[in-house]
């Protein structure tokens, strides 16, 4: 039997490792209740050879009965049980009697018998382990349930913010192409008007409200195709393997005008890290969270912090902002939601950042402190391939 558990316990691991699907499917199923049957068989035979139903490890028939009530779909479970009462009737048939716990008086108090008897400590022995084993098994059983509960939600928590983020990408594409046409024409008209203005020696004061006509124009085209560029990411980019060197690259192109305040600190292993992403999105989410720190501390540096393990890559940025209250902080990832004044920003780069890292299966946390600053944490599995 404990080979047989062991065995079984490795299978396990090892399906549960490279497959969740085998380990749910009816195979499952099939190898755990051939295990509960070997186990009953056993229990059945050790029985058999050591007093029958008088034998005070009867009780392990429920152990096996929990079990596949708690694991087994019902008609599997019914079996194991029907299976379970036929056994236990055959041992008032076929048995081999043990004398002492044949005797009437062996079950009565300690203090009438004088001494603990065979059946009274073999008793107390069955049903501590008994109780042992359910209880074991129950609260294992409640942990596995409530770690697949916590994945299901990380999972349809990823999915709702991936249709946001879709219908987000939607809307904008689909913004910019309705409004692209009457923006065209007001700004056609408008380019005619200051003409006109301008021959007819219009006022200063009229040229100069049609120039800002224009530039208000020219400011919303700009707000239409970054939410399009933003909202719209190109979901068919394939990953590659990048070495972390071209992806901060990446990043530091974007940022023409503050490299000098972005300060990179690397790990001696970080340095040859590949991973696996799409180079252009992983770069372009990436550098959101870098300008969102620039922004947030505009006199003070920002810390890039690189470090790397066996498995994963991890990159911290780091500001020394104000920071985030924790009302705010649970709030931050939510679309449209921004602290900064009117016009700066749209409150959708943490938003579409966090889609990108968990689309190719990095992690995305934020610390922050108020008055202290704020760091974002982004672990990124190592790529197995150069």
């Amino acid at each position: 039997v404990s080979l047989s558990n062991l065995g079984f316990t490795l299978w396990l691991r090892s399906h549960t490792t490279t497959s969740d699907h085998a380990v749910q499917s009816g195979h499952w199923n099939r190898v755990f209740i051939a295990l509960l049957v070997l186990d009953l068989a056993v229990l059945t035979a050790l029985l058999y050879f050591t007093g029958g139903p008088t034998n005070p490890f009867v009780l392990f028939y429920f152990v096996n009965l929990a079990l596949s009530g708690m694991l087994l779909p019902p008609p599997w479970a019914w079996l194991l049980n029907l299976l379970s009462i036929i056994s236990f009737a055959a041992l008032f048939y076929f048995q081999v009697p043990l004398t002492e716990l044949r005797q009437p008086a062996s079950l009565l108090g300690i203090r009438e018998t004088g001494a603990p008897t065979l059946a009274q400590i073999g008793l107390l022995v069955a049903f501590t382990t008994c109780s042992t084993v359910i209880v074991y098994f129950a609260t294992r059983l409640t942990a596995e349930l409530k770690l697949r509960d916590h994945a299901l939600r990380c999972s349809e928590s990823r999915q709702a913010r991936s249709e946001k983020w879709e219908a987000l990408g939607t809307l904008a594409a689909g913004a910019a192409h309705e409004l692209a046409t009457p923006l065209t024409t007001i700004a056609v008209i408008s380019k005619e008007m200051q003409l006109e203005l301008e021959s007819q020696q219009a006022s200063e004061t009229a040229i100069q409200d049609i120039k800002m006509v224009r530039a208000e124009l020219d400011r919303c085209r700009g707000i239409l195709d970054q939410m399009s560029t933003d909202a719209g990411h190109i979901t068919a980019e394939t990953p590659t393997f990048v070495a972390v060197a071209s992806l901060l690259e990446q990043v530091q192109a974007g940022l023409p005008n503050t490299p000098a305040r972005v300060q990179v600190q690397w790990s001696p292993a970080a340095q040859a890290t590949r991973v696996r992403v799409p180079l252009q999105s992983f770069g372009m989410a990436l550098r959101g969270i870098v300008q969102n720190a620039l922004d947030a501390s505009p006199h003070q540096p920002v810390d890039l912090i690189v470090s790397s393990d066996a498995h994963q890559l991890c990159i911290r940025v780091r500001d020394q902002g104000v920071g985030m209250s924790p009302e705010v902080l649970q709030r931050a990832d939510e679309p449209f939601f921004s602290t900064k004044e009117a016009g700066r920003g749209m409150g959708l780069g943490r938003f579409l950042a966090r889609s990108v890292f968990e689309r190719w299966g990095a992690s995305f946390t934020t610390e922050s402190t108020p008055d202290v600053g704020t760091e974002v944490i982004i672990r990124i599995p190592r790529a197995d391939s150069p």
